[in-house]
Order: structure tokens, then sequence, then C-alpha cells
């Protein structure tokens, strides 16, 4: 008996020492809501302030990643099952707009802002060839 309660604990420290990334996945664009993305002025240029929360009340975010490819940000919101002091279902960040001409979210790379010619701080369109991910 005493065996399997130091099997179950030695179980138990290597999940939370891997941080269970395992139990952790990247939600998709329709597992959200997102209510505000708003560009905000500050001293050193626009910034995209992107806000949201998850549908399923089941699951927290864990951690937001900003992925950049050339003029494109990929949004990335990590969620996880277990809830922790300090997480919700709630997530906010933000994208300097500097060399930036498209934001996408999740893994299905959904359009959620786009940078047109009258965006500060100007620019030309991108090439005609260019296309937005998902775009025909």
């Amino acid at each position: 008996m005493k065996h399997h309660l130091i099997g179950g604990a030695l179980l138990l420290a290597i999940l939370f020492t891997t941080g269970c990334e395992s139990f952790s996945r990247i939600a998709e664009f329709k597992e959200i809501s997102l209510p505000a993305v708003n560009i905000v002025q500050y001293s050193d240029g626009p910034t995209l302030r992107i806000s949201g929360q998850l549908v399923q009340s089941t699951r927290i975010v864990e951690k937001i990643r900003q992925i950049k490819d050339g003029r494109i940000i990929e949004i990335e919101v990590l969620t996880s099952p277990f809830s922790r002091d300090g997480h919700s279902g709630r997530f906010k960040t933000e994208v300097i707009l500097d060399n930036i001409d498209f934001v996408v979210f999740g893994p299905e790379k959904t359009l959620i802002w786009r940078r047109y010619p009258d965006t500060m701080p100007y620019r030309e369109r991108p090439n005609a060839e260019f296309k937005a991910p998902g775009e025909s």
C-alpha cells in the first residue's frame, strides 16, 4: 500500500514539474468571445489591444503567445483544464503595429485585424500577390 502512495505522489510531482503542458491546447477562434480589438496610441506608436474570453467555462487561459512571420502576427491562447490562482478564462494582449499588416488568431489563422492605407502608421498596401491567410 505504501508503494502505491509513493508511486501516485511521484506521478503527480512529474505532472506538475512538466507544467502539465500535455493537457494544454491552443484555443480555436470559435472557442472564444472577442469583444475588443482596438488601436491604442502610446508615445512610441500605435498598438493593437486584443481582449476576450473563452466560451468554455471549464478551461482557463494558461499562456498567450505571439508568433511573428514576416508582416503577420499569430495570436495563440494556450488553455488548460486545471484551475490555478490568478488564472481565468479571460485574456488580454497587445501587439505593437510596427511592420505588421495582419493579425491572425489560433491554429486556423482567422484574420482579426488588417492594416489599411488609412491606418497609422501609414504604409502602402502589401503587394497584390500577398494575401492574408485564408483569403483566396
